[in-house]
């Protein structure tokens, strides 16, 4: 009797046993999923070799990244690349291989004498950049929980004075009384459509006046709409 039932108790974890591990793997299977149909939906093409993607950000960020950025998002001297209308026509360096070449000297930017692989290897790279800002559901959530929570409640309470006027209990500790919690959300939401309290009903918002002089001299004003 003891053995049936050790056996039917074995029998009733397997499936447990199979749900934990499947689990972990039916999430991954969504994520990766849904970054398959925001590529579809968004058109962006197959996705570029990693090691393709690797060697070309070493290429790139030494000899470019100190005019357009380490991540190809613009500096002081140089335009955004993850944006540029050159580099999302770009297939395998056709477009931005003859700048890299022959450079810019007419914008401060000099050439490069990269060979046909290296070019593609940076045309990878900023491919991988433009495709991660367009499809922002490929993004993998990371466990990004870090610091000294003990530390941090010390502060909070202390030299902080934090406490004086939040709550980690979420109540806001002072301010929640001053006023109810729609109004309270309405002015974080709209802060310029609103004084200390909601506004009366039907009340319209001021306009905002605008002076604009062209550069023949003549001055327009007018109500400010965008």
């Amino acid at each position: 009797m003891v053995i049936r039932k050790m056996q039917l108790k074995n029998l009733l974890l397997i499936p447990l046993a199979v749900a934990v591990i499947a689990t972990p793997l039916i999430s991954q299977e969504r994520r990766d999923a849904a970054g398959d149909a925001g590529r579809k939906f968004l058109a962006i093409g197959e996705a570029p070799d990693p090691a393709a993607v690797e060697r070309g950000e070493k290429l790139y960020v030494p000899n470019c990244g100190f005019c357009h950025g380490s991540r190809a998002n613009g500096g002081q001297s140089g335009p955004d690349l993850v944006r540029s209308v050159l580099v999302l026509h770009d297939v395998k360096g056709d477009k931005i291989g003859p700048v890299i070449l022959q450079g810019r000297p007419d914008k401060g930017m000099p050439k490069f004498n990269f060979t046909k692989e290296q070019i593609q290897d940076v045309s990878a790279f900023l491919l991988s950049r433009s495709q991660g800002a367009a499809n922002r559901m490929a993004y993998k959530i990371l466990d990004i929980n870090t610091g000294d929570a003990a530390a941090g409640k010390t502060f909070f309470n202390g030299a902080g004075q934090c406490n004086e006027c939040h709550s980690p209990t979420g109540d806001l500790a002072g301010i929640a009384t001053k006023m109810d919690a729609v109004t309270l959300e309405s002015r974080f939401l709209y802060p310029r459509t609103h004084s200390m309290g909601a506004p009366p009903a039907g009340a319209k918002n001021a306009p905002v006046l605008a002076t604009v002089t062209l550069p023949s001299g003549k001055v327009i004003e007018g109500s400010l709409i965008h």
